[in-house]
């Protein structure tokens, strides 16, 4: 494991013996997390981590000989007993997997836990012993309040250098700043101290954001978290963090139960390090509007964005259209679109955007006629097939439509997109093609073992099987777990079958869209 550091400070020379593997002490720190194993809790930032039982196990014997390898046999021993043999290893790697999506590790290229074929697993990040933080059980809501990162022992900031990694990504840097990223901390967009290796990982942050599907956010977060690690202090790692956070609202493996709070606690710390930042203003927007469906607080937090000279006009076009076309505004909300597409004609966003409000406004054959110039811009771009079969479901062109999702919905290695694939059911079932749409629907069912489905597209299915049970059922659920759908009803056809249900309407009621 070239260029990692492995610190050893609880005991190195323990035997490699599955009855001798020393627990960790009271608390042990690592990166931006720490295990308390009185309590039984892993917290990152003081936050709460939700870890499955024999995952948290896990976690305490890797804690107990960091840069060692506990085998898989050792684990199983101490796991589940010495003669349980059956189902043991589709049981270890699964607690494995649900370890590395806690951290947000990656077993290719991890952080934490390397795996070593056919032997077991080994704890190559530094770890140190530390004092708890306090860390008061949540309510039942995420709470809105900042949480406060952890102190993290640092050496004092040094010049800014640039060595050859940083020298490789600064077009990377030049053209996040002029879309928006920005400067460094403080309102007037310099830099103040800035360690060096924090800007590193900032910078590799950045790089990585456009990686296809989740892994790219993954290692994003990843660089981030890195970054504030070293310097607690760096408000635009903050604010970067909490805008990767926010993105696993759309895909990603994560519930919003699980990954707002995360994405809150970044952008509040970012304010609270700075509150002229206009990037956690505008993710603080978003939270507000697709988490808690507090409309005009997301409105006064999106304005607080707009007033910085920093931001990015298409960023926050995108969210001044949004809020626009959930009021009805519709022709306001094309003229915002329209002014962040005309400033920069080649952004890919923009004119998905644009087109987005075209058909909000009723306007579909202008609506396609830019979904298809974003084509030209990006052929074989998803996101721009999912737009174009979301226009063509909302002109009843069903089997073009189908034609559009299949190929958004393509199973890449990286995983699946249940948002799109549920939005694919929904276009079998009204083009009669029932037998495809619960096929969607097994698979859909299938995905909730290795990630989060959303129950929205679960309803709009069974609502267009004309299944009111299940379709009532099913968006229950999504209520209770606030489903990001619910804040962007414009890009879904309307319930019909349940459409008149008391049930219905009251979830809606509850939600309270402004128009």
């Amino acid at each position: 494991m070239t260029g990692i550091t492995r610190v050893n400070t609880l005991d190195s020379q323990a035997p490699n013996t599955p009855m001798h593997i020393p627990a960790p002490p009271h608390v042990v720190r690592f990166s931006v997390f720490e295990l308390d194993s009185r309590s039984g809790e892993l917290r990152r930032h003081g936050l709460k981590v939700r870890l499955p039982h024999q995952s948290f196990q896990i976690l305490q014997l890797l804690l107990g000989r960091p840069g060692e390898v506990v085998t898989r046999d050792e684990l199983r021993e101490v796991l589940w007993g010495p003669k349980t043999f059956v189902g043991f290893e589709v049981g270890l790697n699964n607690a494995v997997r649900k370890l590395r999506e806690a951290l947000d590790d990656c077993a290719e290229r991890p952080l934490f836990v390397e795996t070593l074929p056919r032997r077991g697993y080994r704890f190559i990040a530094p770890v140190s012993t530390a004092e708890p933080l306090s860390s008061p059980d949540p309510p039942g809501e995420p709470p809105l309040e900042p949480v406060p990162a952890p102190p993290v022992k640092t050496a004092a900031p040094r010049r800014l250098k640039w060595p050859a990694a940083v020298l490789v990504l600064v077009p990377v840097l030049l053209i996040a700043g002029v879309y928006g990223w920005g400067g460094l901390n403080g309102p007037s967009g310099t830099v103040d101290t800035v360690d060096a290796d924090a800007h590193d990982k900032y910078l590799q942050g950045i790089a990585a954001m456009g990686a296809e599907r989740m892994e790219g956010p993954t290692r994003a977060a990843a660089y981030f978290e890195q970054a504030i690690a070293i310097q607690p202090d760096f408000a635009l790692a903050y604010a970067a963090l909490a805008q990767v956070r926010l993105q696993f609202l759309f895909g990603g493996p994560l519930s919003p139960r699980e990954a707002i709070p995360k994405a809150e606690a970044a952008a509040r710390k970012a304010l609270e390090l700075d509150d002229t930042n206009w990037r956690a203003h505008w993710v603080l927007s978003q939270i507000l509007a697709l988490y808690y469906w507090r409309w005009d607080e997301a409105d006064k937090e999106l304005r607080r964005a707009a007033e910085s000279p920093q931001g990015s006009p298409e960023t926050l076009s995108a969210g001044v259209s949004a809020s626009l076309r959930r009021r009805g505004r519709f022709d306001e909300a094309i003229a915002a679109t329209e002014r962040a597409r005309n400033l920069d004609p080649l952004s890919l966003s923009a004119q998905i955007a644009l087109g987005g409000a075209y058909r909000a406004a009723g306007r579909h054959d202008e609506a396609l006629d830019a979904l298809r110039k974003a084509h030209q811009l990006s052929p074989g771009h998803t996101r721009v097939h999912f737009q174009l079969g979301v226009t063509l479901v909302v002109m009843r062109r069903f089997d073009d439509a189908v034609a559009e999702l299949v190929i958004a919905a393509k199973r890449p290695a990286q995983g699946h997109n249940p948002r799109v694939e549920a939005y694919l059911g929904y276009a079998y079932a009204a083009a009669g093609r029932i037998a495809d749409a619960r096929a969607v629907l097994q698979e859909l069912e299938a995905h909730r073992r290795d990630q989060y489905v959303s129950s929205f597209g679960v309803a709009l299915i069974h609502d267009a099987l004309g299944e009111r049970e299940p379709a009532l059922a099913a968006l229950q659920r999504a209520h209770q777990d606030r489903a990001v759908e619910f804040a962007q009803v414009d890009e879904y056809p309307p319930f019909k079958t349940i459409a008149g249900d008391p049930v219905y309407r009251a979830v809606m009621r509850a939600v309270g869209l402004p128009r």
